[in-house]
């Protein structure tokens, strides 16, 4: 789409996913009929428990990357339509919500039994409203990134875009905002390796781990050099690279087996080992010492 090739343009290497999960119902949370509204309600605050419900069925890939979640929420018949409503009790227009640092959720309600029927097989089947499930999670794509957009002004009106893509001065404030987060990140990230190999003695690191380390401190100036001099677009590809060689070489699994391993975990392995061994030697040799003693003082005859 174009709006993932102006990401790759700055450098963010974007990966979508889709899933499809039939039957699955908000375990935890009954909406409520509203016989003012004529549908079905799920007040605001049992939208936590909906999150927890959904994301305990999805789908979980195993990567060290940030991932958001967009839900399409079809409900079942027999709760439909069903509406999110506000803290004032009054239906929320757009019918989702965003978590942050998460995802976004979006009820899409079917048509009416009367509009569609079913088909030959018994099964209904109706289109989804791609328009409207785009516009909402590319509003809630805004949210999360984050993305800037202007806000309206008492006397001054906001034209809705016509386009997908982000405009000039959006991409370039989030760029300027990716290279400050990966900037501080892979700094926090090549601290906490430092500070870990100078508390483990006996951590062994590796050429590989090492190679990692230097690049990431190499990409990590350059990223610092190119952003004060204005290069943004080259400042994106140096802070990318320094995040994923600093990611790399912290969780490397010969990093992680020493970290998960320190001097005072093996003291509470090999102590109850060896302390019962160590016991009868010890008396033994209190044993072969009294002996000693004694015969010792014994007198001797002529």
């Amino acid at each position: 789409s174009p709006l993932l090739k102006q990401f790759e343009e700055v450098h963010m290497r974007v990966t979508v996913r889709c899933q499809h999960l039939y039957m699955t119902p908000l375990s935890g949370v009954k909406p409520v009929w509203d016989p003012e509204h004529q549908h079905y309600a799920l007040p605001h605050h049992h939208l936590p428990l909906a999150i927890n419900a959904i994301e305990a069925k999805l789908g979980s890939f195993v990567s060290t990357d940030a991932a958001l979640h967009f839900i399409v929420y079809v409900p079942s018949v027999d709760q439909t339509p069903l509406r999110i409503h506000t803290p004032q009790q009054e239906p929320l227009p757009s019918n989702s919500f965003v978590v942050p640092r998460w995802g976004g959720v979006m009820i899409h309600n079917p048509p009416n039994r009367s509009e569609v029927g079913p088909d030959e097989d018994g099964v209904t089947r109706f289109p989804l409203d791609e328009h409207a499930i785009m516009t909402t999670i590319l509003t809630q794509l805004h949210t999360l990134l984050p993305i800037p957009v202007l806000k309206a002004r008492p006397g001054v009106s906001i034209a809705a875009p016509t386009s997908p893509e982000l405009s000039q001065w959006q991409l370039d404030a989030l760029t300027r905002a990716r290279v400050t987060q990966y900037y501080d990140t892979t700094t926090t990230t090549l601290q906490s390796l430092h500070e870990l190999v100078g508390e483990i003695s006996n951590m062994v690191v590796s050429d590989e781990v090492g190679g990692w380390v230097w690049q990431s401190v190499e990409e990590w100036v350059a990223c610092g050099e190119a952003t004060q001099e204005g290069r943004l677009l080259e400042a994106s590809r140096y802070c990318t690279t320094a995040h994923a060689n600093a990611q790399a070489a912290f969780f490397h699994p010969s990093m992680l087996a020493l970290l998960y391993f320190p001097d005072n975990q093996k003291y509470a392995i090999y102590v109850p080992l060896f302390l019962p061994v160590s016991i009868p030697v010890l008396l033994s040799f209190k044993m072969l010492f009294s002996l000693a003693k004694s015969y010792l003082k014994k007198p001797k005859r002529d």
